[in-house]
């Protein structure tokens, strides 16, 4: 799906098209270029936190809605989501898919 401000390659025009194409602004004209991509691997840690956040999230899918409605009572006096909350505990009782988080204690 674009995400492209104003007509494309008109001067206002900024954004990516089809996860391919950026177009920016430079000096003189906008300009269209192939989308950057990162020269290097992820690190093991980047791959870790990329794994646990896949796993927590399949586990957050199949939550029942009760469940969530308690995670976000729990999420909502700290200002954050209650996947955020989730994931925090998913992490600290070192969790995984089959044993997902307790509720903690307020």
């Amino acid at each position: 799906m674009a995400k492209v401000k104003h007509p494309l390659f008109s001067l206002g025009a900024s954004g990516t098209v089809a996860k391919i194409l950026t177009i920016n602004q430079s000096l003189n004209a906008p300009t269209a270029r192939r989308k950057p991509t990162g020269s290097r691997p992820p690190t093991h840690s980047q791959a870790v936190m990329r794994a646990e956040m896949q796993a927590a999230s399949i586990s957050w899918a199949a939550l029942h809605p009760i469940d969530r409605g308690a995670w976000a009572a729990l999420a909502d006096p700290r200002l954050i989501t209650p996947f955020a909350k989730y994931f925090k505990e998913w992490r600290a009782q070192n969790s995984t898919v089959a044993t997902p988080p307790f509720i903690p204690m307020k």
